[in-house]
């Protein structure tokens, strides 16, 4: 025996429920409004502690503007210069943990 089908009708597009009686509705919120620029916060330790970074690498062009995101426009003391590669643009850091960086 063959399964029976039954065609349907295509759908036009959808509308609200409000909108067929004539309802009105309050309009719809746009995305989540835009947060600042990130910025360094003071848990920059914390933080580091918590994702347990071992190593990071930067593009040299823009260390000024990364490190303008800290407290004295400084780059923090738990960043340890490795190597930098100018052809690359690239500068690589080992991480220090907070209680290593205090001595």
């Amino acid at each position: 025996m063959k399964k029976k089908t039954r065609a349907t009708a295509s759908r036009a597009g959808k509308r609200p429920k409000s909108a067929a009686s004539g309802q009105i509705t309050a309009p719809r919120r746009s995305s989540a409004p835009k947060s600042p620029p990130p910025t360094a916060s003071n848990d920059t330790k914390a933080t580091i502690r918590r994702l347990k970074v071992r190593m990071a690498a930067l593009p040299t062009s823009r260390l000024a503007v990364f490190a303008a995101r800290f407290p004295g426009g400084r780059l923090p003391p738990e960043l340890v210069l490795e190597r930098s590669d100018p052809a690359l643009d690239v500068t690589v850091f080992s991480v220090r943990e907070a209680v290593e960086a205090e001595r």
